[in-house]
């Protein structure tokens, strides 16, 4: 595993769905601008999703850790 830590500014509103045919397994995604102007998708599933959906807003600075996915600018937050 590749564990990560990350510091950004939220720049979308995080966005609260359910998992395709998985009533019962919530995710929610937004994307972090970080220094340098890179820019990733992160996400969290269940009680992180929730927490997430709830607490952080568009332009909010976070201080993440995950780790990467697929090497495709995604990071999954635990």
């Amino acid at each position: 595993m590749n564990k990560c830590f990350l510091i950004g500014k939220v720049v979308s509103e995080p966005e609260f769905n359910f998992l395709f045919e998985c009533k019962n397994i919530s995710i929610c995604n937004f994307y972090i601008e970080l220094e340098k102007n890179n820019v990733i998708e992160a996400f969290a599933l269940d009680d992180i999703a929730d927490y997430i959906y709830k607490s952080i807003n568009k332009n909010d600075f976070v201080n993440i850790e995950g780790f990467l996915i697929n090497n495709n600018k995604k990071i999954s937050i635990q």
